[in-house]
């Protein structure tokens, strides 16, 4: 007597393993980009949070007026010292791939001694058009966040 030891899977099995795992990922890798996007947005915008609260910091310890500027070509943040731009306090650094500055001229913003600050504002924006907004308060308040009717909702610095 024999027995029937074939052991395998048949040509049928595979293929609709093969479509099932197709749709999976058919499925899975935009979300996962969207997540990517979304989360290289939120980087850059701690990036420059941090940076303009350290011009703010620098420019109450150090008793001077210091600036944050933009370089919307380059996508890039610097805290500078205005009287001695030659020799910047922090190095520029760079938003993460596929963020940039929004829509309109971003104008630099200056921090005094007293932590008081320019009024200013801006957007961060990525490729799916995902936006974050910053507020500038002459106190030196920071407004992160989105913007609806008027009113920022979002972290505070």
């Amino acid at each position: 007597m024999r027995l029937n030891n074939d052991r395998g899977f048949t040509l049928v099995e595979l293929m609709i393993v093969a479509a099932a795992a197709a749709v999976i990922i058919g499925v899975a890798v935009p979300q996962i980009q969207g997540s990517l996007r979304a989360t290289r947005l939120e980087s850059s915008a701690n990036l420059i949070a941090y940076e303009i609260k350290m011009a703010r910091t620098l420019a109450m310890t150090r008793n001077a007026v210091y600036e944050v500027t933009f370089d919307v070509q380059n996508r890039t943040i610097q805290v500078t010292d205005p009287a001695d731009p030659e020799n910047p306090p922090r190095t520029p650094k760079r938003l993460e791939p596929g963020i940039r500055f929004g829509y309109g001229p971003v104008t630099p913003i200056r921090f005094y001694p007293r932590g008081r600050a320019d009024i200013a504002s801006f957007q961060l924006v990525n490729d799916s058009g995902d936006v974050i907004y910053f507020f500038i308060e002459g106190s030196g308040k920071v407004h992160i966040g989105d913007y609806y009717a008027g009113v920022y909702q979002g972290d505070y610095y």
